[in-house]
């Protein structure tokens, strides 16, 4: 599924022309798209639907943007590249400037992690993916239950969970249900207390 040496120049044109027609850049799944209606192989082809083509179709573009990254940066500007925005910056750096190091680009630019990334290491990348995503998900929800603002600090959380427990606390008059609801979202913000012995 490479995209070979002799295609790499007319991809490159192809993403600059794009990302200048959007200077408000675009997502990664909306570029996606414009280089599917654009029939460029491999991405007019791609079962996007099948985790492993889905994943070497991101690592080919996100390739392709940290070497067109390069070239701009060689004429003198930037270029952004993040899967919720990928934005040609418009300001020239200074010259003998440098721009910033994309801590990823390594990553993107060796091919030996697209060639090495099989089913199950995509499987596993998407499993933790999604365990972050639901231990995000959960933070909001506890927040929420507590009726704080997300990022309150430590002693905001148990105050109000003391607050609330005072309440809804089943020997006070609350529900078992309240209760628990309180008990869960502080255990997920500040953790459960160690059981002793």
């Amino acid at each position: 599924m490479q995209i070979k040496n002799d295609q790499l120049m007319s991809f490159l044109d192809l993403l600059e022309e794009l990302l200048r027609r959007h200077p408000e850049g675009l997502k990664e799944w909306d570029l996606v798209a414009l280089l599917k209606e654009k029939e460029l192989t491999p991405f007019a082809q791609a079962n996007l639907g099948d985790s492993l083509v889905m994943y070497q179709i991101h690592f080919l573009l996100f390739h392709g943007l940290y070497q067109l990254k390069a070239r701009l940066n060689r004429e003198g500007f930037d270029l952004e590249v993040h899967c919720l925005k990928i934005q040609i910056l418009n300001w020239r750096l200074a010259e003998g400037e440098l721009a910033p190091v994309d801590p990823m680009q390594d990553y993107y630019m060796d091919w030996g992690s697209y060639e090495q990334t099989g089913r199950l290491e995509v499987e596993d990348m998407l499993q933790q993916f999604w365990k972050g995503f639901e231990r995000y998900s959960s933070k909001a929800d506890a927040y929420d239950a507590l009726g704080l603002d997300e990022g309150a600090g430590l002693s905001e959380i148990k105050n109000r969970y003391r607050e609330l427990a005072q309440k809804l606390h089943p020997d006070a008059g609350g529900t078992g249900e309240g209760f628990e609801k309180i008990t869960w979202a502080k255990d997920i913000l500040v953790g459960k207390p160690s059981q002793a012995g």
